[in-house]
């Protein structure tokens, strides 16, 4: 298919702010971002998109009659212009796309109240300038509201570019901004995973029907081998992350060998690979650069998307995939039949909210965090461009035989919580009547009205448990639910 046909009119904004571009540039800095914005949105519409650019502090940057925000630009206050902008330009219907241009002191991130039981208090994201507008007149914490987060209208994306700390990703505007920009066209991936979790991450990573998986151990830093992500359209971790340090790291045990750094992927350069990352805070970019973040890194060197959390991401200890797990491997599902990244982000968290509420007849705080921590930074319009089908490619979903006691499936699974006593408490209410609405109204044929549910009450074990390794503290959280009569729901444990 011919690239300037491929997207049938679908429609891109690009959006920034204007008072955002002059804290952080001088003049020509200011004018050199616009001045890519434009070229952007030129390369994008000869490639067949409808393209249109919101300055919402700035009438004369717009490309149309768009509605201005007066003082500080807030979350709330952007989420609502941009509807009202769609409404005008979209009506019936919404952008496909929304890439936003600048960091978190250019156009702000929102910061969202932790559903899960963890350290996490709140983290940085863009999931809900994803959502169309609904319920804003309540307290951005209300459970309810985000429920109107957890499902996204609209494929959101960002450059997090900023003069300090993230300068760096000037190249990388530039980069998109040049009419050669393809993203990636190749068939080569590569994959990674802690050898801990190398089972759910081979059921993963065969979504993209390739073989190859390694693991850390062995590979660690010092034989891990920049060339591997140099040829590569698609790149894979399932690894740990830090909110402090810089490193990723693999498991095997308690042994957490540092596996790959900054520079490392400075070295590889591996322009053009989309890259998914499941490890905890791995897509944690706010205040990062590209000396002391694995995710600005990839961003400096020019991958055309990267995937990643902001905080705490959970996994699944066995075959039966969920959280991280399952969402990646939808995610990969829909990029190898064709999406776009942001399609596939898009339709990857409906098809990840439908499969849970088929499990479970709820949502709980770990899969509400799962789909609001991962976001898309990059261009949201590349895809890898196999066009292979996915009717074949439903996941496997049968379980291991659940043990009786849930302490000792706890201690038996993660020996390192030997000693440790969970947290009881039950859960609340059966979540998610607006987000199974949405999914009805989204995708009839994913409705979970006929998914089965927990009998009695249900109940979540949170074990706690922080590990010293060469002189820094990793915390492991392990949840597990489970109904009345004593039948697991789900496990997961903090990546």
């Amino acid at each position: 298919m011919a690239r300037e046909n491929r997207y049938s009119a679908e429609t891109l904004l690009l959006l920034t702010s204007h008072a955002g571009l002059e804290s952080n540039f001088d003049e020509s800095g200011v004018a050199g971002v616009y001045d890519s914005i434009g070229r952007i949105a030129a390369a994008r519409r000869a490639a067949g998109l409808r393209v249109h650019v919101y300055v919402p502090d700035n009438a004369a940057r717009s490309s149309g009659d768009f509605p201005s925000i007066e003082g500080e630009i807030t979350p709330r206050a952007l989420r609502e212009a941009l509807g009202a902008v769609e409404n005008d330009v979209c009506s019936p219907g919404r952008f496909d796309y929304v890439l936003i241009v600048g960091s978190g002191e250019i156009v702000p991130y929102w910061y969202l109240e932790n559903p899960a039981a963890d350290s996490d208090r709140e983290f940085p994201t863009d999931v809900p300038y994803a959502a169309a507008a609904g319920g804003g007149e309540k307290a951005a914490g209300d459970e309810d509201v985000v429920d109107d987060f957890l499902l996204p209208d609209r494929a959101v994306a960002r450059i997090p570019l900023g003069a300090a700390p993230a300068g760096g990703l000037l190249a990388y505007l530039e980069a998109a901004a040049s009419g050669e920009w393809k993203g990636p066209g190749r068939n080569a991936h590569f994959g990674l995973s802690a050898l801990e979790w190398k089972m759910e991450s081979t059921r993963v990573y065969g979504a993209l029907a390739a073989e190859g998986l390694r693991t850390s151990p062995p590979v660690d830093i010092s034989t891990f081998e920049p060339e591997w992500l140099e040829r590569e359209a698609m790149i894979y971790f399932n690894v740990h992350g830090s909110r402090e340090e810089k490193y990723w790291y693999g498991q095997d045990g308690l042994s957490y060998p540092r596996v790959l750094s900054p520079e490392t992927v400075a070295e590889a350069a591996p322009a053009n690979a989309i890259v998914l990352s499941e490890a905890c805070y791995g897509g944690l970019v706010d205040g990062k650069t590209p000396e002391d973040s694995v995710a600005m890194g990839f961003l400096s060197v020019g991958v055309a998307a990267f995937i990643g959390s902001s905080a705490i991401a959970y996994g699944s200890p066995d075959e039966r995939l969920t959280e991280a797990d399952l969402l990646a491997y939808f995610f990969f599902t829909r990029l190898v039949a064709g999406e776009t990244a942001g399609r596939a982000l898009r339709e990857a968290k409906v098809d990840f909210a439908a499969e849970m509420l088929k499990r479970q007849g709820y949502l709980d705080g770990d899969d509400r965090k799962t789909l609001l921590e991962f976001n898309l930074f990059g261009d949201p319009t590349v895809g890898i461009y196999k066009g292979r089908g996915s009717e074949d490619r439903s996941p496997d979903m049968v379980s291991e035989e659940v043990l009786a006691s849930i302490v000792k499936l706890a201690r038996e699974r993660f020996p390192e919580l030997e000693g440790v006593r969970p947290d009881i408490s039950e859960q609340a209410g059966a979540a998610g009547e607006a987000v199974a609405k949405k999914i009805g109204m989204l995708r009839p044929s994913s409705a979970a009205k006929g998914g089965p549910r927990p009998e009695g009450r249900v109940f979540i074990a949170t074990f706690r448990q922080t590990i010293t390794v060469e002189g820094r503290d990793i915390e492991r959280v392990v949840r597990i639910t489970f109904s009345e009569s004593g039948r697991v729901v789900k496990v997961v444990s903090s990546k």
